[in-house]
């Protein structure tokens, strides 16, 4: 010991004594001279911070067992303190030779001389790191505590005392925290203690760490709160506790109520079902059937199961199987299976249904649909004979024809001789007979070259303004000779459309010869035109005798006349093919015709052209197809693109009018079934005209009589495509509607 100490001490037992002391410690202690060299340091402290025994310590100072932040405290607060008062006590760290560090409490007495002045220090420091662990674990501890949702205790074993509690479980439990501290788990659980007491518990607790309960706990108001408690069994610094988390099973009970009342719905639901249904095992044996079963199998549910299936079922297997039945023979199953469990083990879950009446029906109707597409197809052959008949005929009436006409009129000019009054009024009617005879002709070739599609358009932009007035001048001599007053009134500027001059002449020519055939002498036939938003509409007047409502909705129609409304001596002329001609010509030029009128009151035939401006809009051929069929929207798609035309398809009419509402403008042209789902094919030709949208509409129908092919042409021209249609159908349909710009 180095001789300092030794004058320090200079009484023999006490020194004896302390230094027993000191080196039966298992703390740091150490002392030092004012000027920090070290004078002894017991052994646990050189086992610390790694001295050997044999090294002599008086080489080293104080300032070699600190780090760099705890000098600077020792220098300018420890020694000072210990200078002045004599002791000073609190944590600093000490230095290990390794380089680590470890905090330590630290308490430090100063050693005087007689004459008061310091003569050495003593420092006795411990290893505070299990200490500093201990504390970390439990303010972790205890900020997971506070981060719970779950009500945490922290529980005394032997008196089920509380020492901690969250936040949440004083929520949960309606006491502050003061208050459960003075309590013990028996204090506020409800239904623990019937079959077990709590030693029992802690007895199980501690011989396997872990135990789960369930019961309830009461809050501070009488009230219980459901809960599943978890306890665990932990020890600290010596010290062992119980940590009990309870979880709130307020909903789970809900939900388990819920769950309950929903299996036994489902149940209900499973065996109301009218398909069968069976869950099977990986081996095929049966471990449910619900009631529906007994029709298709002939056995009841509870003999099925436990019982192997009368036939392979496996993953993967198609989706129709037959089997025979004991009593119906042979039919035909629809088989839908899925994966899934039976009591947590794997199951197949499959639905089952008797399709054999299916079947059947299927084979009537595929026969039905063979014979209807012969008989289709014998329809368009006679259709096509009927067409060339009557092409080949009126060509052939019109050389006779032309013959009668010219000798009749040469008859009338006194060619042959001068003719009395009674012979002039014979080939008068000749004459007038000839020229009905041979309208009636080229009416017949017309709707034959239109039907044939022979007949193209020729459009161009026009005035129509200028263009219909010399067709107007052409027919005054007819008005005159009834004494009608014939006129035609324009506003001073109107937009140019898109016309076929002469095929619109033959609209015009026709509708004004109506007109004035129907008018009283006396009368007013007027030709007018408005410019609306995208087209120009052209109206034809008169106050003749009406047209009946009942005849409204058919007057454009092939062979349609209103006979009662005719006089008896015209009731034989034409054929009633003009207006239904007529409608063809405004149709190929994608606008609609139509007629306004009341009995007694006159008629207003109608008819619209479409603006240069809104056809060039219109004609971007882009084609748009609405029908519920994936494979016939495949199907026209396909051909059109393949011709470079632009398809948007949709499948429901809602879709269909929300792309033509957005941008009426967007497409050249609509092919459309009217069997839709929801929304009706009926209401998107609606809300179409709706939009003031112009564009041509198809209707691609397999029922061109139905009911609903009648209602979507009220609400404008159509052009009906008949299914089955070949591609070429498509494209001729397409190449006539579609505005070539």
């Amino acid at each position: 010991m180095h001789n300092g100490l030794g004058a320090l001490l200079d009484q023999e037992s006490l020194r004896n004594r302390l230094l027993e002391m000191a080196n039966s410690t298992i703390d740091f202690v150490s002392i030092f001279n004012p000027e920090g060299q070290i004078l002894y340091i017991n052994p646990a402290g050189r086992e610390l911070v790694g001295i050997s025994r044999d090294e002599d310590v008086s080489l080293l100072k104080i300032s070699d067992f600190h780090p760099q932040w705890a000098l600077k405290e020792l220098k300018e607060e420890v020694l000072p303190t210990l200078a002045e008062e004599g002791v000073w006590s609190g944590e600093l760290s000490l230095l290990k030779r390794d380089g680590s560090t470890f905090p330590t409490s630290y308490v430090g007495i100063a050693h005087r001389s007689t004459d008061g002045s310091v003569q050495a220090f003593s420092v006795i420091s411990r290893d505070m790191r299990e200490v500093k662990e201990v504390e970390r674990e439990l303010k972790t501890f205890r900020a997971l505590m506070d981060q719970s949702n779950d009500s945490i205790f922290l529980i005394t074993p032997e008196s089920w005392q509380f020492l901690d509690i969250n936040g949440e479980a004083c929520k949960n439990l309606g006491y502050s925290r003061e208050a459960l501290l003075e309590m013990t788990l028996a204090d506020i659980e409800v239904g623990f203690t019937q079959s077990l007491k709590w030693h029992k518990y802690l007895t199980e607790v501690k011989s396997a760490g872990f135990l789960l309960l369930e019961g309830e706990l009461k809050r501070k108001d009488g009230s219980t709160l459901p809960v599943e408690i978890s306890v665990k069994y932990i020890s600290l610094k010596d010290q062992n506790y119980l940590v009990a988390v309870a979880r709130d099973l307020t909903l789970r009970k809900k939900y388990d109520r819920e769950l309950t009342a929903s299996r036994e719905g489902f149940r209900n639901v499973v065996e109301r079902n009218s398909d069968a249904i069976v869950v099977i095992d990986p081996g095929g044996n049966i471990l449910f059937a619900n009631q529906a079963c007994k029709p298709v199998f002939g056995k009841e549910s509870k003999e099925l199961i436990g019982h192997k299936m009368p036939f392979s079922m496996h993953r993967g297997m198609p989706g129709e199987v037959e089997f025979v039945h004991k009593e119906k023979g042979k039919v035909t199953l629809s088989i839908n299976m899925s994966e899934s469990e039976w009591n947590q083990k794997p199951a197949l879950l499959s639905t089952i249904r008797d399709v054999t009446s299916y079947k059947e029906m299927e084979k009537q109707l595929q026969t039905q649909k063979e014979s209807l597409e012969d008989a289709n197809l014998k329809l368009q052959e006679l259709n096509q004979v009927k067409t060339n008949f009557v092409s080949t005929v009126s060509h052939e009436l019109r050389t006779p024809l032309t013959v009668i006409m010219s000798s009749a009129n040469n008859l009338l000019e006194g060619i042959r001789g001068e003719l009395s009054e009674g012979q002039k009024k014979a080939v008068q009617k000749i004459v007038n007979h000839s020229s009905n005879l041979n309208q009636m002709i080229n009416d017949l070739l017309d709707l034959s070259k239109m039907e044939s599609g022979k007949i193209e358009l020729q459009p161009e932009s026009g005035d129509f303004a200028n263009l219909a007035k010399p067709w107007i001048e052409s027919l005054r001599t007819i008005a005159r000779n009834k004494n009608i007053s014939l006129t035609a009134e324009f506003p001073a500027a109107l937009n140019p459309v898109w016309i076929d001059p002469e095929r619109i002449q033959q609209v015009i020519t026709n509708l004004v010869t109506n007109a004035l055939k129907f008018t009283p002498e006396g009368g007013k036939v007027i030709l007018f035109a408005s410019q609306k938003k995208e087209c120009l509409e052209v109206t034809v007047s008169d106050n003749g005798p009406g047209i009946p409502p009942d005849y409204c909705g058919i007057i454009f129609e092939r062979f349609q006349q209103i006979k009662d409304n005719q006089p008896k001596a015209r009731s034989t002329q034409g054929m009633g093919l003009g207006l239904s001609i007529c409608k063809e010509i405004v149709l190929q030029h994608g606008g609609r015709i139509w007629v306004e009128s009341q009995v007694g009151e006159g008629s207003q035939f109608k008819f619209t052209l479409p603006n240069v401006a809104s056809v060039k809009a219109a004609t971007s051929r882009h084609i748009l197809v609405v029908d519920d069929d994936d494979e016939i929207c495949g199907l026209v798609e396909a051909v059109l693109t393949s011709k470079g035309y632009p398809v948007t398809t949709c499948q429901n009419g809602a879709d269909a009018i929300q792309l033509v509402q957005e941008n009426p403008n967007q497409f050249g042209l609509i092919l459309q079934d009217l069997m839709l789902p929801g929304t009706t094919g009926v209401e998107v030709v609606e809300a179409v005209r709706k939009a003031e949208c112009l564009v041509p509409i198809v209707i691609i129908t397999a029922y061109p009589n139905s009911e609903s092919l009648f209602k979507a042409m009220a609400h404008g021209p159509l052009t009906i495509l008949s299914k089955p249609f070949n591609p070429d159908h498509l494209m001729e349909t397409v190449y006539k509607l579609l505005p070539k710009v």
